[in-house]
């Protein structure tokens, strides 16, 4: 059994993370509703940003620390990871 604390510190860290990947979606959408009058490569440098930062979030999310994070929450089962899981 995972103590209700370390439980707790856990969840606000996965929360912290929810927040971060809401703002990265929402402003990905923000540059595409900007970017609707632009040429071609205007919009494959577009494309290329925002695939480099899903892939850099990505790797974020595939690392132990996270990984760690999550597999502890299941184990405590946090209705937190609810959240986490809508995401993915």
């Amino acid at each position: 059994s995972v103590r209700p604390d370390i439980v707790e510190q856990l969840e606000d860290i996965l929360g912290v993370w929810c927040k971060q990947i809401e703002q990265v979606l929402a402003e990905s959408e923000q540059m595409r509703k900007e970017a609707d009058n632009v040429g071609p490569h205007a919009e494959l440098e577009h494309w290329k940003q925002r695939m480099a930062k899903f892939n850099g979030l990505l790797e974020q999310l595939k690392g132990p620390d996270c990984v760690a994070v999550v597999q502890i929450l299941h184990q405590a089962k946090s209705r937190r990871l609810e959240e986490w899981r809508a995401l993915d």
